[in-house]
């Protein structure tokens, strides 16, 4: 019989557990008190009702430890949480799953805007390789937790630190910048269809709260990121920018100031998203960085290939102000 608690509870609970002894990084990442938002409508939204199901029936015996079911709750909750900012504003239909192993795949959801249908398709992504480095980053975090509790033995004031990396570092080749870039791009390669891309006019929410970005997100959606300090000043492609905009082959650089030559880190394994996918408006991201875990930034296509959708309106429905512009491309900063 599965446990009647709410989602929250259970998350929380999971939580308290695993504090101190080892952390998953997936669950960490959920938000408890967005959680409870989502509860609070449960019973009146069907469609809320029907995520917080999947994440449940996916959550039933879960531990602490790595297990793939842990994405399919990440996933769910991500949906939940896309469907939960727009239904307020406007109207959105959870688009129905085909049946069949043949069957065509379909995007999340689609939104009457502007006279306009607009579909929205959502993909959450957890760490690379994630059934090594969760379980490696685990196993650190349980000897870290032990070397402390030998030395609280001992008096005086004690710590421990160890180091936290959503990548898989064993494997060779990308580096640097462009490994975050890397890993993302192979991760669309394997997870988004064009069958879900292909019905319309589309934006499309990536959730890379568990993938560490080399630069702010508020930064990251230009096409170059800029750092100063002691050292002098050091520029490079930007991640998101290049997700979207980036062309296969194209160069990954460095520039360091009063330096002569500029750093190559590699090239670009596959196309962006907006040569790939002609159909692919916009692309929204749930990024980590520092303390603002839940923050979300988006960058709009320039020219569009069929007709034309202002969706700096479609933002400022959902009380998005606009951060800058590059190029003439507009880019939007989402507070949440």
């Amino acid at each position: 019989m599965s446990d009647p608690k709410p989602l929250s509870e259970k998350l929380l609970k999971l939580k308290q557990e695993s504090s101190g002894i080892a952390d998953n990084a997936i669950l960490q990442s959920i938000n408890i008190d967005l959680m409870r938002s989502f509860e609070n409508l449960e019973q009146t939204n069907e469609t809320i009702k029907s995520f917080l199901h999947v994440a449940n029936m996916n959550l039933e015996g879960l531990s602490i430890g790595y297990d793939p079911r842990w994405e399919t709750v990440k996933q769910s909750l991500f949906e939940c949480e896309v469907f939960f900012k727009i239904f307020p504003y406007l109207k959105i239909e959870k688009i129905v799953e085909a049946k069949g192993k043949t069957s065509e795949k379909r995007p999340d959801f689609k939104v009457k805007f502007s006279g306009k249908e607009i579909f929205i398709e959502c993909k959450s992504f957890s760490w690379e390789s994630p059934s090594l480095t969760i379980k490696k980053d685990q196993e650190d975090s349980v000897e870290m937790n032990i070397q402390l509790a030998k030395a609280a033995k001992k008096p005086g004031v004690h710590s421990a630190h160890r180091s936290v990396s959503p990548y898989d570092n064993s494997k060779k080749g990308s580096k640097y910048f462009l490994k975050p870039i890397t890993v993302i791009q192979e991760k669309l390669e394997n997870n988004l269809k064009a069958d879900q891309l292909n019905k319309g006019n589309t934006i499309l929410f990536l959730d890379l709260s568990l993938l560490t970005l080399p630069e702010p997100p508020h930064e990251s959606i230009n096409p170059f990121s800029i750092s100063k300090n002691g050292m002098g000043t050091y520029a490079w492609n930007s991640t998101l920018w290049t997700l979207c905009c980036g062309k296969e082959g194209m160069p990954m650089f460095g520039f360091a100031e009063n330096c002569p030559t500029n750093e190559n880190f590699g090239y670009l394994r596959y196309d962006g998203i907006f040569h790939k996918f002609s159909n692919v408006d916009a692309v929204v991201f749930k990024s980590h960085w520092d303390h603002f875990l839940h923050n979300l930034v988006g960058i709009e296509r320039e020219t569009m290939n069929h007709e034309f959708i202002d969706y700096s309106v479609f933002f400022e429905m959902l009380n998005i102000k606009v951060n800058s512009s590059e190029r003439n491309r507009t880019t939007h900063w989402l507070n949440v």
